[in-house]
């Protein structure tokens, strides 16, 4: 059986013994069948093509490059998407979501993330507390927050436990010394307001 459902027109998907493999046009084997299932990975809003390819055995996936070489071998888990822009993978496995690279190795793990502007910082949740890391997986702010904001010119406002607020720069240092200020229309446009 052939099928072409890998976004390539040179090369098509072939089925052997119930497994899938890919070969070119020529007829020539790129990848052996041992897969379940092989399928175009899906992508976020910052991808114009889709460069990778989820191969599936035994319910686990793994990840394929444009030349149908093996990045990531299959493993537990539901890889969800390509990301482009950050050049990472997104995948989720007992109730986490885990950020990879196309290497297979993990950069970091939450509950949940927020999208923020800076491709280079992750804004993430841990045990219901918000925190900020790089894309290497450094943390920059612990998992201590209440919330996380992102104003227009990569400035994170932090509420706090006691509903206090801090501005910080994408570095985690703080821009005003201590500041306590309220979030106000003006503070989205990228403007602190203050409070003395």
């Amino acid at each position: 059986n052939y099928e072409n459902d890998t976004h390539s027109y040179s090369a098509f998907q072939i089925k052997q013994n119930n497994l899938w493999g890919i070969i070119n046009l020529k007829g020539e084997l790129l990848l052996p069948p041992k897969f379940d299932d092989i399928r175009s990975l899906s992508y976020d809003i910052y991808n114009d093509s889709i460069p990778f390819y989820l191969s599936i055995k035994d319910g686990k996936r793994g990840l394929l490059n444009t030349y149908f070489e093996e990045l990531i071998p299959p493993r537990e888990g539901i890889m969800e998407e390509y990301n482009r822009r950050l050049n990472l993978v997104r995948y989720s496995h007992d109730g986490l979501i885990t950020y990879c690279d196309t290497l297979g190795n993990n950069i970091i793990s939450g509950k949940a993330f927020k999208p923020v502007h800076d491709p280079n910082r992750f804004l993430f949740k841990k045990n219901d507390k918000w925190g900020i890391s790089d894309r290497n997986g450094h943390v920059i702010v612990p998992d201590t927050c209440v919330d996380i904001r992102e104003t227009p010119y990569i400035y994170y406002v932090i509420v706090n436990r006691n509903n206090t607020h801090e501005a910080i720069n994408r570095n985690g240092e703080r821009i005003l010394p201590n500041p306590v200020f309220k979030i106000t229309q003006h503070l989205l446009q990228g403007l602190l307001e203050v409070q003395l």
